[in-house]
């Protein structure tokens, strides 16, 4: 039986395969609360959106509401917006709140979204560090921002990857994002893709350029950002 191992730290919904899916992480995060959410307060008016990049960061941003002891209330009639329909959803499940998304689910195509509203501001929730591409097209957008950091993404050991993982020929790599990417090669101590046997899949756009980067070859690359959606595909795709 082929074997699939998820590099990510999102726990994937069971489906039925002929493949099996071994959860080996090599990021995890850690929730921070630096900014005071008066400097967040501030930066709100009628003109402001709030854009949450992954589960990651509502999960994040519920931990630094609760830290703070913030209500629902403290977003006022701010509107929202998430990239992709996971985010969406732990969006409604954690804070019982709604968002938009754009089809294209990614963030750069969510500023172009909102840059086509009325909204020229947006407190953008996510990870320590932004992108560059994702700078360039807020710049690109004339989009004032405010960056709320709320959580840290950092590359950890994972035992059983190194134990388990034998790179062969009929076994799967799933990166997630481009930090599994960088967490895989420094569990496996090297400095680059070429020489991984093993299939590579994406979970999208950016991920398959980090993979690119590295000299590794793609094999799927998920057709949204979604886990389920992209097992689903995979049904068909691994015999």
């Amino acid at each position: 039986m082929s074997k699939i191992y998820h590099l990510g730290t999102s726990e994937l919904p069971k489906v039925k395969s002929d493949y099996e899916i071994i959860h080996t992480p090599v990021i995890k995060i850690h929730y921070i609360t630096k900014v005071f959410f008066k400097e967040v307060e501030s930066f709100l008016d009628d003109k402001s959106v709030v854009l949450i990049l992954s589960k990651n960061g509502v999960k994040a941003l519920k931990n630094w509401m609760d830290f703070y002891k913030l209500k629902n209330d403290f977003f006022k009639k701010i509107k929202f917006w998430t990239v992709g329909m996971q985010t969406f959803n732990c969006l409604r499940n954690e804070l019982n709140i709604d968002s938009y998304f754009p089809e294209l689910m990614t963030g750069v195509k969510a500023i172009e979204s909102i840059s086509q509203t009325n909204k020229n501001k947006v407190l953008i929730v996510a990870g320590e560090y932004l992108r560059e591409d994702f700078l360039f097209n807020l710049k690109k957008n004339n989009m004032y921002y405010y960056h709320l950091p709320v959580y840290n993404r950092f590359i950890c050991q994972n035992r059983d990857l190194k134990i388990l993982f034998n790179n062969h020929v009929k076994d799967y790599l799933l990166f997630t994002s481009p930090s599994t990417v960088s967490g895989f090669m420094s569990n496996m101590n090297v400095s680059n893709l070429l020489n991984i046997n093993s299939h590579l899949i994406s979970i999208g756009p950016t991920t398959s350029l980090s993979i690119i980067k590295n000299r590794g070859k793609i094999f799927y690359q998920s057709s949204s950002p979604n886990l389920k959606d992209l097992l689903n595909e995979l049904i068909d795709i691994i015999k």
